[in-house]
């Protein structure tokens, strides 16, 4: 093989190096760019999610009153967050408790909600993520590949 001929392969190999890093690098940011406001078609006015899931959320808060959680709710979008609330009883995969619960997300990948936990825990380290479905199967999200997986079988 000649000089230039090497040159060439060697240039070929980092251009599409540098193209695999981009590729990932953009899959990174949309993945950060989440945890920003964008409106669920699951959400009503309020926020309130009233879908069946599987979805994947970031919890923020619970309370007893449903005012106080449209109130947060409304505070985390006024600063950028999408951003609802849901009453915990209606979903066998939480814990069952009398509360409502608001979050950031709706997210619809675990992993998309793993990279948003991953984010929020620098300013919030107490922050998780968790699924929301109709199954007793609790999975907690602490950050990227780092599940704890939970039977509910006993609620």
């Amino acid at each position: 093989m000649s000089k230039s001929s090497s040159t060439i392969l060697i240039i070929g190999i980092f251009l599409i190096l540098a193209i695999i890093v981009v590729i990932i690098y953009n899959s990174f940011l949309s993945d950060q760019s989440s945890i920003m406001l964008e409106q669920s078609e699951e959400l009503n006015k309020e926020g309130k999610f009233t879908g069946e899931g599987p979805i994947y959320i970031i919890n923020i808060t619970a309370y007893a009153n449903e005012k106080d959680a449209i109130e947060k709710v409304k505070q985390l979008k006024s600063i950028g967050y999408k951003s609802g609330y849901l009453w915990i009883p209606d979903y066998p995969s939480l814990s069952g408790k009398k509360l409502f619960v608001t979050f950031l997300g709706p997210y619809y990948t675990q992993k998309s909600c793993e990279y948003a936990v991953e984010i929020f825990r620098k300013s919030q380290p107490d922050a998780y993520g968790v699924l929301i479905s109709n199954e007793k199967k609790r999975i907690e999200i602490w950050g990227v590949d780092n599940i704890k997986i939970i039977d509910n079988r006993n609620h």
